[in-house]
């Protein structure tokens, strides 16, 4: 039966909550409301909300029932909605449309009966949908008989009482049945609890909104949550309070719902009803345990838009991982997460006790901003952004390697808290030395660049003083957080090595993994420190037992061998892969890499038992054997037979995004960092620089353009680069114009000494979370992904003018000689003598100023007058260009032609300009050529002056010049050849 339901206007006296319009074609976004929801009363029959909007003309409701029968549905008639007579107990969905566009739906749940139950019950309400925002507000309703005092509060896991929620209105209590008295404790920016003293029974309402925007942040972790009009991420302290109790005491007596954009996906720690409803999941709470406060702060809760991520889902082990991934993220994370997952899982022996707890789903979340972004971490799940931070790396594997030894899953622990001992070294310092272990493995960092620049360092600035100390007794009131964690991986990592070479290979840091794991599956047997060194003494004897006891419960000086900076075996390993898949078997390209890969096999077995000199040989064999395989085309076509494999087509005519314009052609495309260099030759925008300093022996040729994203470079040695030893490139921005000051330098290394490697992309190296580590003398930016192969002679690279103008505007603020948008900036050439000095004699440098307000190719676009000649249609063809890359600059030849920069339409018998330039042009365009329904796009520069031509043999000539040069946005360096092809402009590959 269809019911209209009535209803009468009343004031606001709740607060309201903003609901965002979800994406809709433009036709339909013209019609559709924007929506405010209070929500008002919520009992065991009824459930009331008012919605404020301009117009309520056209919308219409629908409530369904747990069968997904319609059980009221009309039009809204008026603000106010109140539903009544439904059924106590029972889930049901509020669904409010306008011309069959859904505006938002509504999860709830009512109460059980009054009179049936003791104590009280909760259901929440989640808005996630002001994303213009970020505010999250949070609603929840209370069921009470009987139940004596109610407090809910913050659980924290991470974060501190004062900060994590950003509370910027609420909490606001009120009793829509019954009566009681309230008391709230504010803790900063956070709630800390609220005690609620209801009378016998009834209903309360308490509501608070949460900033959920990034107007604040940890120093430690970034942005501690975050909504944005794609996505929310947080963990539960971020954002909710709980009730205090147990879980499993009340697991059934409260629910939640979460009310997101139209078309969100949602992924949370709890249970979820076919309805949308959220439940505590009963297999993964420990009774009657403290735990559950680990749940309730930690665990966590995301919402995305499909449209804007991609899921990857892979069984890794017992594990089934589930990777949620911004589209724009373009590096494969999923590949590293699962790889980091698989590697763990080889150190452990196997995967986590799941005996008690179903953790078999692990979800990691990765949304694409410029600033750390953290929503916590636990058993169930991590979510950060990903910026180019290489600490990234070590977080994803920290964060899982404690679903080992920690958290709800992990091992047991007998810890001796009352003589002062810490779990922290166990917890932490373990930890860390498999992050380094790891992602030296996996080739994400050069060979244990976390140990080397990070925890090595560390520990080395505070032994023999006071902030050093016993590990297994760490005070935190003596010594700083890091200490378990930096100290306590140098110890793992030494105690390690020791037990190798005590051995000769046999055991391993990995057996005392095992065999905590192992006991703790099969006997509960917790791990302890006397059981970790009887296990030491069993594997290594009595010696290198009493020599452990030292360590961690004393302060025996560590002394360390580490590696220098060389190759990343990592990506000869993934090169490696990526080959074996195209290559086929029995070819010279197969001998090559079966080469190349056993070289590798033995360099990792070398590097993994601390024989650096060894491995280095060896991974330079295989670079050799992939170098040579690189090189190779064996059908002489002019295209190296590599790239044929990997795209099974000719590179020349290769169109990835499939939109008609070879990728040589497009504006992305035009400095492919791919050592071919070819782009550079006839660009018109490029800079040659000359060299100023030293000696010129080994370089040849330096260029330089600039966007309004990058500074790409190209550099072109005399020899190629694995002829050339000890060799180091930098780019060096000095902001305040003196070389001779270091606290202002910032340093982009573009070519690694003793390698074959190059930086593809560069982002920072020396901070955490994108807190940079201000204080000099030099900041040093650098992304180990990506490195590719270099094997000719061609060194070429992009730096983001982002991150400079990032740094530019922290010196200004202090430097008062920083030019105006100019910065002093050279390119410096070392050539090492040896490992610690400079061959002055070889080393070269070219100074030059670096202007950030340089005009693009696009802004040379858009302020070039736009010339035509006589006839309509070149006018026509030279207005629509006009309004396309809004440049107002349109004029006739007679009266065109003063600005710096030209576009010319029209051939030279139309465009009295295109005659009078047209023999600097390298393409002459004539009535017979380029031919019927052809044309060109082509640039040449006079006088300083640039001039672009857009022309045809004929109109449909001049048309595709036009409509090509629209897509491109940018000066082309050789002349492009158009036709007029069935309706549609096409680029074509010859001249004829």
């Amino acid at each position: 039966m269809k019911k209209i339901v009535s209803g009468v206007m009343i004031l606001a006296l709740f607060m309201s909550v903003l609901f965002s319009v979800p994406s809709v074609s433009s036709a339909e976004a013209s019609t559709l409301p924007t929506i405010q929801v209070s929500f008002n009363e919520l009992t065991d029959t009824t459930f009331a909300f008012t919605i404020m909007v301009d117009s309520i003309s056209g919308i219409e409701y629908k409530v369904i029932d747990e069968s997904m029968r319609t059980v009221l549905s009309g039009n809204v008639d008026n603000k106010y909605i109140k539903l009544s007579n439904l059924e106590p107990g029972r889930e049901y969905i509020v669904k409010l449309y306008k011309d069959n566009n859904p505006l938002l739906e509504i999860p709830f749940k009512t109460f059980n009966s009054l009179n049936s139950i003791e104590g009280f019950r909760l259901f929440y309400f989640i808005d996630l949908t002001d994303t213009v925002t970020g505010e999250v507000k949070v609603t929840i309703f209370g069921q009470f008989r009987n139940s004596g005092e109610i407090k809910l509060k913050r659980f924290t896991y991470y974060h501190t009482l004062d900060i994590g929620m950003n509370v910027i209105e609420g909490p606001n209590i009120e009793f829509y049945k019954g009566s009681g008295k309230t008391d709230v404790e504010r803790i900063g920016s956070s709630i800390g609890s609220i005690y609620i003293y209801p009378s016998f029974e009834g209903y309360f309402r308490l509501e608070y909104t949460c900033d959920k925007s990034k107007r604040t942040a940890d120093p430690i972790h970034g942005v501690l949550g975050h909504l944005s009009n794609r996505y929310f991420i947080a963990s539960h302290e971020q954002f909710l309070i709980f009730p205090e109790m147990s879980i499993d005491e009340q697991q059934d007596w409260f629910a939640l719902s979460a009310i997101t954009p139209i078309g969100w996906k949602l992924n949370t720690w709890w249970n979820q009803s076919k309805m949308g409803i959220l439940y505590v999941p009963k297999n993964k709470v420990k009774p009657a345990s403290y735990h559950f406060f680990e749940q309730y702060a930690a665990t966590h809760f995301y919402a995305y838009n499909p449209k804007y991520f991609v899921e990857y889902k892979k069984k890794v082990a017992n594990t089934t991982i589930l990777v949620i991934k911004e589209t724009t993220i373009k590096d494969p994370w999923e590949d590293y997460i699962f790889r980091i997952y698989g590697k763990l899982v080889e150190h452990w022996g196997e995967d986590i006790d799941l005996r008690r707890y179903d953790y078999s789903n692990y979800v990691v979340m990765l949304v694409d901003d410029s600033d750390p972004i953290w929503a916590g971490e636990y058993t169930d799940a991590q979510g950060f952004s990903v910026f180019g931070d290489p600490f990234e790396f070590e977080m994803v594997a920290h964060q899982m390697f404690h679903r080992w030894n920690g958290w709800i899953t992990g091992i047991g622990v007998d810890i001796n808290y009352k003589e002062g001992e810490s779990h922290k070294f166990w917890g932490e310092g373990f930890n860390e030395f498999y992050c380094d272990k790891v992602t030296t493995e996996l080739g994400l960092t050069s060979p244990h660049w976390l140990m080397t620049e990070v925890y090595y360092p560390y520990y080395r600035k505070i032994y023999g003083t006071e902030k050093d100390g016993p590990l297994v007794y760490y005070d935190p009131k003596r010594q700083d957080s890091r200490f378990p964690y930096s100290k306590g991986a140098v110890a793992v990592y030494y105690l390690d090595m020791r037990l190798r070479e005590i051995t000769n290979n046999k055991h391993s840091i990995d057996d005392v993994l095992k065999y905590f794991l192992r006991n703790w599956k099969e006997r509960d047997q917790p791990f302890s420190y006397e059981r970790f060194i009887d296990y030491l003494e069993e594997l290594g004897g009595k010696e290198f037992a009493e020599e452990a006891r030292q360590i961690i419960y004393g302060t025996k000086e560590i002394v360390l061998d580490l590696p220098t900076p060389s190759l990343i075996p990592g990506y000869i390993n993934t090169l490696i892969e990526k080959l074996a898949r195209v290559v086929p078997d029995d070819s010279k390209y197969y001998n090559l890499l079966v080469s190349a890969n056993s070289s590798y096999l033995r360099g990792m077995e070398l590097l993994n038992n601390y024989k650096f000199k060894e491995a280095d040989k060896e991974f330079e064999k295989s670079v050799k054997a992939l170098d040579e395989l690189y090189t190779l085309d064996l059908d002489n076509d002019g295209v190296k037979d590599v790239s044929e494999l990997f795209l099974g087509l000719n590179t020349s005519s290769y169109d990835s995004n499939n939109d008609g314009i070879p990728d040589k052609y497009e504006v992305a495309k035009r400095f492919v960092i791919d050592g071919n260099g070819e782009e550079w030759d006839y660009h018109k925008m490029v800079e040659k620089l000359e060299i100023t300093l030293g000696s010129s022996e080994y370089v040849k040729d330096v260029r330089l353009y600039q966007n309004n994203n990058y500074i790409y470079g190209k550099i072109e040695l005399s020899k190629p680069v694995y002829d050339i030893e000890r060799y180091n490139i930098v780019l060096r921005l000095d902001f305040d114009g003196n070389q001779d000051t270091f606290d202002d330098t910032v340093v982009f290394p573009l070519f690694t000494e003793f390698s074959f490697w190059k930086i593809k992309a560069l982002y920072p190296s020396i901070h955490w979370r994108g807190k940079a580590g201000y204080g000099g003398p030099y900041y040093t930016w650098v992304d180990m992904r990506g490195y590719e192969v270099i094997h000719d002679n061609m060194i070429e690279f992009k730096i983001p003018i982002k991150t400079i103008r990032e740094y530019y505007e922290y010196f200004s603020s202090y430097l008062h000689t920083a030019p105006d948008n100019v910065i002093p900036a050279s390119l410096v050439f070392t050539k090492w003598a040896n490992y610690s000095s400079i061959d002055r004699s070889k080393t070269t440098g070219i100074d030059f100023s670096l202007d950030l307000h340089k005009p693009s190719e696009w802004e040379v676009i858009r302020s070039a007058e736009i010339i035509y000649g006589a006839g309509r249609i070149d006018e026509e063809y030279s207005r629509e260009l006009s309004k396309y890359i809004m440049n107002p600059k349109v004029k006739a030849d007679s009266n065109g032609g003063q600005g710096k920069y030209l576009i010319l339409v029209g051939g030279p018998l139309a465009n009295q300009l295109t005659r009078e330039y047209m023999t600097y042009f390298p393409v002459q365009v004539t009535n017979d050529f380029p031919g019927k329904g052809k044309g060109v796009i082509e640039a040449v520069v006079v006088d300083g002056k640039v001039v672009i031509l857009l022309a045809g043999s004929d109109r449909l000539g001049t048309k595709a010049a036009v409509e090509v040069f629209k897509k491109l946005s940018y000066i082309p360096s050789k002349p492009i050849f158009v036709s007029w092809n069935e309706g549609h402009p096409k680029i074509i590959e010859t001249e004829n």
